[in-house]
């Protein structure tokens, strides 16, 4: 027994160890799970966080609405944002299973590093003052929306497909000290993009799928698969895309498009040795945008999607290096939500000399944009001809 005592002790010190008190981790730091819910607590109308103990799926989530309570976003870990539109006691709180409840903070309705008297380029795409996207708490009415944004000398530009919220113009200058209350966050706009992939060459495997002296059961070579493409410009006529393009471009800036076209749909007509990942695709190519009302590239779903079968999109733009999660980031993350067999494809980036903040040094700065950091958005690499990864 003596000489278990040791080991009994180590146990004891990792469980010590590891037992911490369940945080929310939020954009601006963490918050200590409450567990206030003192018995005689009467929660007024407003808009707050619950913090539970686990997740809680949908049909619980659809099943508030019977309490006055309105899903409006998850936080990590197991804390989700809502509108409550009655008033509601600690014990019914409890009854939905929350340990927690904290009253929305202003300063959690402003995306990180938010700056209107340093504001960047995509803040200035339309005239007559900032242009900002304004996400509102699920279930707040237009006409509410409107007239705050009016209180605020400002003007809606538009709506977001997915009830994600509204880009408006604001005055120049400071935010109003406080912010509407429906207001569950407030930022710029993505950044522009810039083109990624500039040099070296493909080094796909896509052959061992489409060729039948490699693989004569598969023959994969992407035919009937439609791909928007989000890039520079139009492309220049070329035997590899002939009669598998439809081009919606405005402006032509370069050949980059025609880059990364021939390395996911080329045909290998010229030269069979360039011959793309998907030869038999069709590919649809749209001015790469962050505007959300542009109505193009990204920001033509769900249409491109319902209508014209769109099921892959791929750019290789980056819009900032390390820029978080972004407005984009959730708005492509809900169209794959949405639409479960579309999938969004980005280049992992060309800055892998740089840091971008991410503190660990040159070398980690290769996930370029905020439109990269969403769940399911797969980023590639790029390899030079001799196998070895870029360092762009």
């Amino acid at each position: 027994m003596i000489r278990l005592r040791p080991l009994v002790l180590a146990l004891l010190a990792i469980v010590g160890i590891g037992h911490t008190q369940a945080q929310t981790l939020l954009e601006t730091g963490t918050l200590v799970q409450q567990n206030n819910l003192s018995s005689q607590a009467v929660w007024k109308q407003g808009y707050y966080l619950l913090q539970f103990d686990r997740i809680i799926s949908k049909p619980e989530r659809d099943a508030w609405s019977k309490w006055g309570l309105v899903y409006s976003g998850y936080f990590p870990k197991n804390t989700y944002a809502v509108a409550l539109h009655t008033e509601l006691s600690s014990e019914h709180l409890k009854q939905l299973g929350v340990n927690g409840i904290v009253a929305f903070r202003d300063e959690w309705r402003k995306a990180p590093g938010l700056n209107p008297m340093a504001p960047p380029a995509s803040a200035f795409e339309n005239p007559g003052g900032l242009t900002y996207v304004i996400q509102p708490f699920a279930g707040t009415p237009e006409a509410q929306i409107a007239s705050g944004i009016e209180s605020m000398q400002g003007r809606i530009l538009g709506k977001m497909p997915y009830g994600l919220g509204y880009t408006a113009i604001l005055p120049p200058g400071r935010l109003p000290a406080t912010l509407p209350a429906w207001i569950q966050l407030i930022s710029f706009p993505d950044e522009k993009g810039e083109p990624e992939n500039r040099e070296g060459s493909a080094n796909h495997r896509a052959h061992y799928l489409r060729l039948p002296a490699l693989n004569p059961a598969l023959r994969i070579t992407g035919k009937g698969v439609n791909v928007i493409m989000n890039d520079d410009g139009s492309l220049a006529p070329h035997i590899d895309f002939h009669n598998r393009t439809n081009d919606l471009c405005t402006f032509d800036q370069g050949s980059h498009g025609d880059h990364c076209a021939g390395t996911i749909m080329g045909a290998g007509n010229l030269e069979p040795q360039a011959t793309g990942n998907a030869p038999g695709a069709h590919l649809t190519v749209y001015n790469y945008t962050t505007n959300p009302n542009s109505g193009i590239g990204f920001f033509s779903f769900p249409a491109s999607y319902t209508q014209d079968s769109i099921v892959l999109t791929s750019s290789s733009y980056s819009d900032g290096c390390n820029s978080g999660y972004t407005s984009l980031s959730q708005y492509l993350d809900q169209t794959s939500r949405s639409h479960s067999s579309l999938l969004h494809v980005f280049s992992a980036g060309n800055s892998g000399g740089s840091n971008c903040g991410y503190g660990a040094g040159s070398g980690w700065g290769n996930i370029t944009g905020g439109q990269k950091q969403g769940s399911p958005v797969p980023r590639s690499r790029q390899a030079g001809r001799d196998g070895w990864w870029s360092q762009n």
